[in-house]
């Protein structure tokens, strides 16, 4: 992984290049940056009718950001004694073939050895080719394996973690985000699509190698795929109230993260990006999103962009 330099002074003056960037049709971007002693709110660009992006609680799919989310509910539980880091996968799990020795701390950092099934097998067919639901099992099946134990990003170790969370709980995956993060947090403009009626999202654009832009229907399909893995929506200051509150040490202690033996790894559901830089970027079928948070200094960042060809890294790095 790409070490990545973010000087915040960097960010404050080149604010405006980012909405400059991304005034274009058929993008829509939400950021908000916080620094000591200030803070910003910035708006710009096209989502559906139906939205305008001049409030702060618009909610967003924050795809991958959702892991550090989920990472923080295993913490919890962990707390409560109810599962430890150092528990074998196979002792809740008995049926997917596993490594007998991987543990809950394999899944958190990604070096269980899982890789993810194909899109072509998984991800185009329960996009495009049907309206039901899929079950986690049903993804996991796609699943295949090696006894590297080197970190290889896969979201089926955060589906794993999810059904872990549900048995030690007898809670859905979804029932805990509220009861445990959402509803403590004061995160009011947190939900899950489709687990929440109410939980309406900015709907973005895909953008097709040929350059046909079309808007994504099939949200049943996304949720019910991304799940544990990547299924929240947020608001800007929701969640960069959730990383305020982890820098905080208001949910467990926020150094327990940084559970891997290099900070050159992804660590127990954020990732390291030097200079006290630390986070997670995500991104869906039409949305692309990334939140940072410096814990030397406090300062957070979020960009929130309704616009799946965005890249989310070279923006922030263009205004350093």
């Amino acid at each position: 992984m790409k070490k990545r330099s973010i000087p915040i002074g960097a960010v404050v003056l080149g604010i405006i290049a980012v909405v400059a960037f991304l005034s274009t049709p058929h993008s829509a971007i939400k950021q908000h940056l916080s620094v000591p002693k200030a803070h910003y709110h910035i708006s710009s660009g096209d989502a559906e009718l139906t939205h305008n992006l001049t409030e702060d609680n618009q909610r967003f799919l924050i795809g991958s950001i959702t892991k550090m989310i989920t990472a923080s509910l295993v913490f919890i539980m962990e707390d409560r004694g109810l599962l430890s880091l150092d528990d074998l996968v196979v002792d809740y799990i008995d049926w997917y073939p596993i490594d007998e020795d991987v543990t809950i701390a394999d899944l958190l950092r990604h070096t269980s050895g899982i890789h993810d099934g194909s899109h072509e097998d998984v991800f185009y067919p329960a996009f495009f080719n049907q309206t039901e639901t899929v079950t986690t099992e049903v993804l996991l099946s796609f699943s295949t394996f090696d006894n590297a134990r080197f970190t290889h990003y896969a979201n089926s170790n955060y589906w794993l973690l999810g059904m872990i969370l549900e048995q030690v709980t007898g809670q859905s995956y979804e029932a805990l985000m509220y009861t445990e993060i959402f509803g403590p947090l004061g995160l009011d403009d947190a939900c899950i699509p489709v687990f929440d009626e109410a939980c309406d999202v900015v709907r973005g654009y895909v953008r097709l190698p040929d350059g046909t832009v079309f808007q994504f229907d099939h949200y049943d399909a996304f949720i019910s795929i991304a799940g544990s893995a990547g299924n929240v929506a947020m608001s800007a200051p929701d969640l960069e109230r959730f990383m305020q509150a982890l820098m905080a040490d208001e949910l467990f202690p926020f150094e327990r993260m940084f559970c891997a033996p290099s900070f050159e790894q992804y660590q127990c559901g954020i990732q390291s990006y030097g200079d006290g830089w630390y986070g997670h970027d995500g991104q869906t079928l039409d949305s692309a999103s990334l939140a940072l948070m410096n814990s030397d200094t406090g300062d957070t960042v979020t960009l929130l962009i309704a616009d799946a060809g965005a890249d989310v890294w070279a923006i922030v790095e263009s205004l350093q």
